[in-house]
């Protein structure tokens, strides 16, 4: 049986590496059995990997890219419609279902380039900075662990300061090994470190995926994220 393929323009556009489009192809059940039998993360790369036709090394693609790949696998192969489950505060259970071809999405700015200097407000370091790549986030998550594990620390609050290492190239046009920048960021003035999100939330790229509805019992509004796990390529029918 032929798969339906579609091309796809990635949000980042060709503006931080040659990858500007991508080939998929429909899920068969190839794919599918990556659901049942991986890690949510290893399953969603695995069948990423198997649905883009290019030779493409996701670890170095942008989450935004990888997350535009997945959205538009899953209306290739399912459908745009999407159900999720939502509570309201007022005890009302319902489904809500996104139409996920309406989403909205932010390509990179023509003039972006990287990387790029800020400057911190306090200590007047000079930080160059990129957009995280997902090899790099992966990378960070696993030393997080592996540093809480050894010294009987906790995790979420060493995932903290790896997360605000993410994309950072240089201090002061150094480079820094992972010890060194860890320390560095610990050391942080607070005000810096909030600069230092700020700048990054200013960079617009892919699905705006923070979405929103009203309750149908009490028209409260419920605000939720677009759920990114293996859920997302489960699909049900109703008679």
């Amino acid at each position: 049986m032929s798969r339906i393929t579609e091309v796809i323009n990635l949000p980042s556009a060709g503006r931080i590496y040659k990858t500007d489009k991508l080939t998929l192809q429909s899920m068969t059940v190839a794919e599918e059995k990556y659901i049942y039998g991986s890690s949510s993360d290893k399953a969603i790369d695995h069948i990423l990997k198997s649905c883009i036709k290019e030779d493409v090394d996701l670890d170095e693609l942008i989450v935004p890219d990888k997350h535009y790949a997945l959205v538009r696998l899953r209306v290739l192969t399912y459908g745009k419609d999407y159900p999720v489950d939502l509570t309201c505060r007022c005890g009302n259970k319902f489904t809500h279902t996104i139409d996920l071809s309406t989403m909205e999405v932010d390509e990179l700015p023509k003039d972006y380039k990287e990387p790029y200097d800020i400057t911190l407000p306090v200590s007047g370091d000079v930080i160059s900075i990129h957009i995280p790549r997902s090899g790099e986030i992966d990378r960070y998550n696993t030393l997080a662990r592996r540093k809480a594990d050894k010294f009987n620390q906790n995790l979420d609050e060493v995932l903290y300061i790896f997360n605000l290492m993410l994309g950072i190239e240089k201090v002061n046009g150094e480079d820094m090994v992972d010890d060194e920048l860890y320390k560095y960021i610990t050391e942080l003035s607070a005000k810096d470190s909030s600069f230092l999100k700020h700048e990054f939330s200013k960079i617009k790229v892919g699905y705006y995926t923070k979405l929103s509805c009203e309750c149908p019992r009490c028209q409260n509004v419920i605000n939720f994220r677009l759920p990114m796990t293996t859920d997302f390529f489960r699909s049900e029918f109703e008679d």
